[in-house]
Order: C-alpha cells, then structure tokens, then sequence
C-alpha cells in the first residue's frame, strides 16, 4: 500500500515538474499590456502595431480568438442597430434578420478572413508582396479586431440618433458604412506591412477596385436571376 502511494506521488510529481518545463509562450500574457492599448497603438499606426503583432507570433488559437471576438462586436451593434433603427422593408421580419446575422458574424465572416487573407497573399505576389499566409492572417484578424470598436462607435450613434428623434436618413445607417470603411482602412494598412509594401494607399487602392469589382459582379448576377 505504501509503495503503491508512493509511485502515485511520484507520478505526480514528475507530471507537475512536466508542466514547470512548459515555457509561456503567450505574448498577451507576457506583456502586461491590455488590448485597449493595442488598439489604441493600431489607431496611431496600424502598420507599426501589425508588425509588433506579426513578431510576437501568436498561436492560430490567439488570431481566432481575436477574429471571433471583433464577430462579437460586430453582431452586437448591427443587431443594437436593427433592433433600434429597423429598416422598412424588414418589418416584421426583424427576428430572422438578427438570426441571420448571428450565422453571418461567426461562421462566414471569420471564414471569410481566412479566404481574405489567402486571396491577399496571391494578389501580392505579381507585385512583389514577399509575406507568408500567416503573417497575412495576422494582419486580416488584427484588422477585424481593431475595427470592430468603429462598429460599436456606428451603434451609438444609431442610438443616440433614436433617442434625438433623428433617426431618419443617412444617420440612422451609420454603422453599414462606419465599420467597413474602417476595415477597409486597417486591412490595407495591414497588408502593406505584411507583404512588405512600402505604400499603403496603393493597397488601398487595389482593395477598393476589388471590392467594387466583387460589388459590381453580384449586382449583375442577382440582375441575370431576377430577368
């Protein structure tokens, strides 16, 4: 019986001196500083907080979890905004909305980061972009996430626009242009500094006429399908 509960305690002794070896590699908790400040640090340089990002090598778990955190944020305000400022032609449909939105936030808008950052590593490379895939995904989550505040700032602004009875008109649709524009913003920015561009706005650039292009091919098509 005594060697028996020796051996145990043994056993656990060697499992606790096990996990004394395993080093915190989590740059998060290593440095002390909150995300507030990150996001403050990518609002003054987005390209400088990138690179700081892409050195400390968060783990796959760490980029999504900042990805899924920005899906938070984003569904919240665009549902806060539905809820207080429906659009007509929702009605009283709004219950479906807001649950299509919560599918739209988790599962294809993180899965659309991954697609972002894949299709940004293939159009960088004629232009001489040098970045791997997964300094790209740290730039694309980081993007998500640092604008995902912008998205809140649109909500509010719905909201105070409700309660000032003037809800109508563009103010009222704050946060379906607020939040992207922001994305836009920090995703080139990002990128740049991922590929290893020297110019950002020339990212920018690109970015906007894909996204047009993108635009302008599903109007068309839903104009193919609806003839």
């Amino acid at each position: 019986m005594d060697k028996g509960g020796a051996r145990q305690n043994g056993a656990a002794e060697e499992r606790r001196f096990l996990l004394d070896r395993i080093p915190d590699e989590d740059p998060d908790l290593r440095s002390g500083r909150s995300y507030a400040d990150r996001v403050l640090d990518a609002w003054a340089d987005m390209r400088w907080s990138t690179r700081s990002l892409i050195e400390s090598r968060p783990s796959e778990g760490r980029l999504l979890f900042l990805a899924l955190l920005s899906d938070v944020i984003f569904f919240l305000s665009r549902a806060l905004s539905l809820v207080v400022a429906p659009p007509e032609e929702i009605g009283a449909r709004l219950p479906d909305h807001v649950g299509f939105g919560l599918v739209l936030a988790f599962l294809v808008r993180t899965s659309f980061f991954y697609v972002a950052a894949a299709a940004a590593v293939i159009v960088s490379r004629p232009f001489g972009g040098r970045g791997s895939w997964y300094e790209t995904r740290c730039a694309v989550f980081w993007a998500a996430f640092v604008s995902a505040p912008v998205e809140a700032l649109g909500a509010a602004v719905t909201g105070v626009a409700v309660w000032a009875g003037a809800a109508e008109g563009w103010l009222a649709e704050t946060p379906y242009f607020l939040g992207p524009i922001a994305f836009g913003f920090f995703l080139s920015a990002g990128v740049a500094e991922a590929q290893g561009f020297r110019y950002t706005y020339r990212v920018m650039a690109v970015t906007a006429l894909l996204v047009v292009g993108l635009a302008a091919g599903a109007l068309l098509l839903a104009g193919m399908q609806g003839a």
